[in-house]
């Protein structure tokens, strides 16, 4: 996922959304992970 399209005016918001945005990926990743080796 790139942010890069986004203007900077929204740079602050798309720091904290990004930072959220990871950790939701990341848990998404790790349930699909495990969900597809059971």
């Amino acid at each position: 996922m790139t942010f890069g399209g986004l203007p900077k005016r929204l740079s602050k918001e798309t720091k904290s959304s990004s930072f959220v945005m990871t950790i939701a990926f990341f848990v998404l990743e790790k349930a699909n992970i495990s969900s597809s080796s059971e």
